[in-house]
């Protein structure tokens, strides 16, 4: 076995089926002291591993900063890469996995900050050892469809140290490691993964741009992409379940993502603060929109909600952009300021089914223009549609239970079916609105009673 060096490029011999272990100095081409190759007109090199090779050992490649390529030959029978075989390689920028790899240990590749590319082979179904993309700061895509072997902390090593061993089926922090994701832009899952867990993707990943989450997800966990400021497109594909809390809340630049219908749960504050997400088609398994899910997104314009939900939680689309909400007829709940402040909203039309309107629901929809509220309506809170100033017409049921201050800066108003109200509510009800508006509904009320009052008595007579 030998080594032929041609200038920057250096070439393991045919006959090799195995790198061992710091094999260059074995070749006395690297010194451990200095972490220098012996030729100093060689500042970065290409290793060129032949197709023979099936395995490169442990520490193969340890260290040796001046290490700039790695190319495997075509038609590469290697199987496995062994633990820190090209660690701390800090000039590493680019490697291409061949496609009959099965196996990469830990700390394989932890170091190598200047590697901006790494290419597994397509549908690929190798393993992962843990931390082994560790500190690759420079990473801009990873496309990676293997599995990840379980790490065991109090050994410091992958569960058995092959490609046998147990699967991850959560990712964290540990598993790719943080550094991973300081320049990346286009992430894909990993195989086997079931559950994205908490702040996996740490909120700082600043180049992050596109995120495929596959199908064999079940879980995208609280906080798991919290804050990427230039995250634009998700693609969630069927099969995924639940998206946690706050899971996309704050991606100010996401403008697409896609949901499939297998979900089922969109967690608290889930999309809040995506300002530029313009456009999106919810999924037909959600039974409720939870509190602050669409809070502040500010380029939303509409909303049609899926049949089978029954409520929409408080500040569900607080400070949105929505123009137009199609509601449900299965609705029943529209939680506490569910609305509020949505400047652009002009109409809402609420189905017969609905039984509660939480406090400020509307509150500052400055632009509503009319509203019909349902008959079996019960119980409406305070300030439900206060500050609403274009507010042209209502329809209050008689059935329903009201609450102090429902109205509040009321431009103009017509109340139906609405007799059984005393004169002395009327002042709470339409709190700060103008006189002359609390006036005339006064003489409607009066008039009405009057009205109902004389045809009774018309009755009796004709009788």
């Amino acid at each position: 076995m030998g080594v032929e060096r041609n200038k920057d490029v250096i070439r393991l011999s045919d006959d090799i089926t195995e790198i061992d272990s710091h094999i260059l100095q074995k070749y006395n081409m690297y010194n451990p002291v200095t972490d220098r190759f012996s030729l100093e007109e060689m500042p970065t090199i290409k290793i060129i591993v032949p197709k023979s090779v099936k395995s490169i050992k442990q520490t193969a490649f340890f260290g040796i900063e001046s290490i700039g390529e790695i190319e495997f030959e075509e038609g590469s029978q290697l199987e496995t890469i062994g633990a820190s075989a090209f660690m701390n390689c800090t000039r590493l920028k680019r490697i291409n996995l061949p496609n009959n790899l099965k196996f990469i240990d830990i700390d394989a590749f932890r170091g190598c900050k200047s590697l901006q590319s790494i290419t597994f082979p397509e549908n690929s179904t190798t393993v992962l050892g843990a931390h082994s993309l560790d500190g690759l700061e420079s990473l801009e895509t990873i496309h990676f469809c293997g599995y990840v072997n379980e790490y065991d902390d109090k050994i410091g090593i992958t569960t058995t140290g092959s490609d046998s061993g147990k699967r991850i089926t959560t990712l964290d922090e540990k598993i790719l490691g943080r550094d991973v994701f300081n320049k990346i832009k286009e992430f894909t899952i990993p195989n086997g993964i079931q559950t994205i867990e908490e702040e996996a993707i740490p909120y700082y990943c600043e180049k992050l741009e596109e995120v495929n989450i596959p199908g064999y997800i079940k879980t995208v966990d609280c906080s798991s992409f919290y804050k990427c400021p230039k995250l634009r497109r998700v693609n969630v594909q069927e099969g995924v379940k639940s998206i946690g809390d706050d899971a996309f809340g704050g991606c100010n630049n996401l403008e697409s993502i896609s949901l499939p219908d297998s979900l089922s749960d969109i967690g608290s504050g889930a999309f809040s603060n995506c300002w530029m997400l313009k456009d999106i088609k919810l999924p037909s398994q959600l039974t409720r929109i939870r509190e602050r899910a669409f809070e502040g997104c500010t380029s939303l314009q509409f909303i049609e909600i899926p049949k089978d939900v029954t409520e929409i939680e408080s500040e569900a689309f607080f400070e949105s952009g929505i123009k137009k909400a199609i509601l449900p007829k299965g609705l029943r709940i529209i939680g506490d300021s569910a609305f509020s402040e949505c400047m652009r909203l002009e109409e809402i039309y609420i189905p017969d089914g609905m039984l509660e309107i939480g406090g400020y629901a509307f509150n500052g929809c400055r632009k509503l223009k009319r509203a019909r509220l349902p008959a079996k309506l019960t119980e409406m809170g305070e300030l439900a549609f206060g500050k609403c100033p274009s507010l042209k017409e209502v329809t209050i049921p008689k059935e329903a239970k009201l609450s102090d201050a429902m109205f509040e800066d009321v431009a103009k108003i017509v109340v139906e079916g609405s007799y059984q109200i005393t004169e002395e509510d009327m002042e709470n009800i339409f709190e700060d609105s103008d006189p002359e508006i609390v006036n005339l509904f006064k003489k409607q009320l009066i008039s009405y009673n009057f009205r109902k009052q004389y045809d009774n008595e018309i009755e009796k007579d004709e009788r």
